[in-house]
Parts: structure tokens; C-alpha cells; sequence
């Protein structure tokens, strides 16, 4: 096994931590969803479905730039 240099291994940790601080804000912001249906069905629902979906799609991004 290679090993990594340093700014790329700060990079990595970097990447890490901001998908560590992504699924503790949606596990946060989903705390009292029951069902999906709560999130179909309602305005405020939807608006919070949307910012779960783009919060995934950051991380994504994040992690193909690191590599």
C-alpha cells in the first residue's frame, strides 16, 4: 500500500469530517419523520425532502473532488 502525502491527507480528512457533519444534519433534520408520506405530502415536507436531496448530492460532489 502507497502511502498518501500530507496535503492529500489533509484533503481527505477535510472530506471526511464535512460527510460526518452531512448525516448528522440530516439525521437532525429527519429526527420526526415517521414516513415518507411526510414528506410527500405537505409543502414544508417537500421543501425538506429537496434540501435532503441536495445536502446528499453536496457530499457526492465532495467526495469525487477529493479523490
Amino acid at each position: 500500500m502507497e502511502s498518501i502525502s500530507s496535503d492529500k491527507r489533509e484533503v481527505l480528512l477535510d472530506t471526511l469530517l464535512q460527510v460526518k457533519e452531512a448525516i448528522e444534519n440530516l439525521l437532525t433534520w429527519n429526527k420526526g419523520i415517521a414516513d415518507m408520506n411526510q414528506l410527500l405530502l405537505s409543502p414544508s415536507g417537500t421543501q425538506a425532502l429537496a434540501g435532503n436531496c441536495m445536502t446528499i448530492m453536496a457530499v457526492e460532489e465532495g467526495i469525487k473532488c477529493s479523490d
